[in-house]
C-alpha cells in the first residue's frame, strides 16, 4: 500500500515559529506497527520542490526512509485547482497502485472523487491518534 504524504500541517502543526516535526515520532511509530510494514511512502508535500529526495528521506529513520519510494510531480500545469490530488493522479498514472491513501492536511487539494482516500489532519495541531486510527482502517 502506499500512503501519500504531506509535511506541513501533518508532521508538524502549520505556521510559523512551530517546532517542526514534531508528529514524526508518532509517525514512524505507526509505520513500525506490524499491520504497516508493507506500507511505502510518497512525498506530496511541497518540500519536495525545495528538497531532492536524499535530504527528504534525511528527515526520517533510517528503517523508515528507506521505505520512501519517490515523490509526486510537480506539473507543468492544472486542470483544477485540485492540484495536490492531480499530482497523485500522476504519479499513478505511471506507478499503479490499487491500494493507496492520502495523509494531508488540505482537503480543497483533492478533488471529490479523491476524498474517499484521503486522511484529512487538522492543521493547526498535525497527525494524531485519531488520524492513524483512520489509516488503520484502511489498512485493515
Amino acid at each position: 500500500m502506499l500512503l501519500f504524504l504531506d509535511f506541513d500541517g501533518v508532521l508538524h502543526p502549520k505556521g510559523a515559529g512551530n517546532p517542526r516535526f514534531t508528529r514524526l515520532p508518532l509517525f514512524q511509530a505507526f509505520l513500525r506497527e506490524p499491520a504497516a510494514q508493507e506500507v511505502r511512502l510518497v512525498i506530496s508535500s511541497t518540500w519536495r520542490q525545495a528538497y531532492e529526495l536524499p535530504q527528504l528521506r534525511a528527515f526520517f529513520d533510517p528503517d523508515i526512509a528507506s521505505r520512501i519510494v519517490g515523490a509526486t510531480p510537480t506539473l507543468a500545469s492544472y486542470r483544477s485547482m485540485y492540484e495536490r490530488g492531480e499530482e497523485i493522479e500522476a504519479w499513478l498514472a505511471r506507478q499503479p497502485a490499487s491500494r493507496w491513501v492520502a495523509l494531508d492536511d488540505d482537503e480543497d487539494s483533492f478533488a471529490p472523487k479523491l476524498r474517499p482516500r484521503l486522511v484529512l489532519c487538522d492543521g493547526t495541531r498535525g497527525l494524531d491518534v485519531t488520524d492513524l486510527a483512520k489509516i488503520r482502517r484502511v489498512l485493515a
